[in-house]
């Protein structure tokens, strides 16, 4: 039994399964008055969209789009949006991919003044301004072909209608923008091969707000975007963000106690670094006392232990970054767990976890942050299941991150950059993680309606995460490769962003 998660779900996207969105389809299909109705909508709302990703009309010469077109609904869609555009005086080519096309779709492009061309002239006559991929949509799982991938690359900006042409496969359209309609899919909370979703409602929401969701998605506006020439229209939705996140700035009665003590169980001789980036993490975000067993020189600031119970006060534990895996660090974590309190395990304790299977019935409640590679060692079983099993939450990392928590709705995040894919900044979000979790176990002790879900304090971390790394990335001139100290350096910023919004 999975429950709903009221406590995020205004806060976020519901995300509905492809059969919601199919039934939703079919039932505003048969209130049909004239044919192609609601594919004509579609293609008002995508034209729009697509409007809003070309150059303004007056500023430079007529731009210069390329509809590739399937021979289905979502081709229809395509070739409806292109019609659009050519009658704004746009040049408008089009690549059928099969032998048919939508016919009522493809007579009116042409009527627009759309013109079919062949892949190969296509491939052939330079950069167009604008690609939208029309060519599958939801639900097909086959790989987008070379010849489908060589037409996308013939554009400065790729606009996917309802997905990317072989999302979820490895070889796929890679869109800068996906339009949608009604809600979000399943695709779009979990490939970031969409690139920034848009949702048009053309009549679909209300339907599919009948069914029941399957998750929450969000995404962070990280970075600055240079994507849109213009700004969207009227009735064109982008995804929630994550809201706001724990008000961290201390007040006039605060110490360095009431935000929460976080102890860092974290790096060793062989890898200090680890140590270093996950103390880093937590130091950056609040003001309240850090301590470490064994002593982090970098930081003055930080209060060294001999061990775990020389610790006399611990509001919630990170262990695992660079611990190692002999048997220290596996009786350490035992002792840590046997604390029952708050508990980030992250790398080498998700191995040790892993390794040691009675270990498995004594992470109930903690947090475990794997890579794609560390959730592998755990089972063969799906993240919402493992959650279940184990009756922890888990926070796989990516562009898009996933959470999950025992019998509830999985929510997502597109943390809208990958500058976080540098070694150590793992280390550095388990310490962002930590602290916040020391700050929820002080402030809000006990279940009450004020206080935040596991959830919530999540997404805060994984925000507060990517907005520092986007932050820590910019540089007078623009972006540039980052690094994981650079990153927790600029957490402060990246908080001070998030409490403006």
């Amino acid at each position: 039994m999975v429950r709903d998660v009221s406590t995020i779900a205004p806060a976020l996207s519901p995300v509905f399964s492809l059969e919601a969105a199919r039934a939703a389809e079919e039932e505003l299909l048969s209130r049909e008055v004239e044919p192609d109705a609601l594919m004509k909508k579609a293609a008002q709302a995508c034209a729009e969209v697509a409007a809003a990703l070309l150059p303004l009309p007056g500023q430079t010469e007529p731009a210069r789009v390329l509809v590739v077109a399937g021979p289905g609904g979502n081709g229809g869609d395509g070739l409806f949006a292109g019609a659009h555009l050519a009658l704004q005086g746009h040049t408008v080519h089009a690549v059928l991919t099969a032998d048919t096309a939508h016919e009522a779709a493809h007579n009116t492009f042409l009527a627009a003044g759309g013109q079919v061309v062949s892949a190969q002239d296509a491939s052939t006559n330079g950069m167009y301004d604008l690609v939208i991929d029309a060519v599958a949509g939801l639900g097909s799982s086959r790989e987008a072909t070379e010849e489908v991938a060589a037409l996308m690359a013939c554009g400065k900006k790729v606009l996917s209608i309802d997905a990317p042409t072989g999302c979820g496969t490895p070889r796929s359209v890679i869109a800068d923008a996906t339009i949608t309609f009604g809600h979000a899919r399943t695709v779009h909370a979990e490939h970031p091969e969409c690139g920034e979703v848009l949702i048009a409602d053309i009549g679909l929401a209300e339907i599919i707000g009948k069914h029941a969701p399957v998750g929450y998605t969000s995404a962070e506006p990280s970075c600055d975007s240079n994507l849109w020439e213009s700004p969207l229209p009227e009735g064109i939705a982008r995804l929630a963000d994550t809201g706001p996140i724990p008000r961290l700035i201390p007040g006039i009665f605060d110490n360095k106690y009431t935000h929460g003590v976080t102890g860092i169980a974290a790096g060793s001789e062989q890898f200090p670094g680890a140590g270093i980036m996950c103390t880093a993490g937590a130091v950056h975000t609040t003001t309240s006392m850090v301590l470490t067993i064994g002593d982090i020189t970098n930081f003055p600031e930080v209060v060294p232990v001999k061990d775990v119970a020389a610790a006399r006060r611990v509001d919630a534990w990170v262990v695992g970054p660079g611990r190692g895996t002999d048997d220290a660090a596996l009786s350490e974590l035992e002792e840590i767990l046997d604390s029952k309190l708050s508990v980030v395990i992250d790398a080498d304790a998700i191995t040790l976890i892993a390794q040691h299977p009675h270990l498995r019935e004594r992470v109930r409640g903690a947090v475990l942050t794997p890579h794609a590679g560390e959730f592998a060692r755990l089972g063969g079983k799906s993240q919402q299941q493992l959650s279940d099993e184990l009756g922890c939450h888990i926070l796989l990392k990516g562009r898009i991150t996933t959470i999950t928590s025992p019998h509830e709705l999985p929510v997502s995040i597109n943390t809208g950059n990958s500058f976080a894919a540098t070694a150590g900044s793992g280390d550095v979000l388990a310490g962002v993680i930590g602290a916040l979790l020391a700050w929820r176990s002080v402030h809000h002790p006990t279940q009450d309606s004020m206080q935040p879900s596991m959830q919530e304090t999540l997404l805060s971390a994984v925000a507060i995460h990517a907005h520092a790394a986007a932050l820590s990335a910019k540089q007078p001139e623009g972006y540039a490769p980052t690094t994981a100290m650079a990153i927790a350096t600029a957490l402060s910023r990246a908080i001070a962003k998030l409490n403006n919004r």
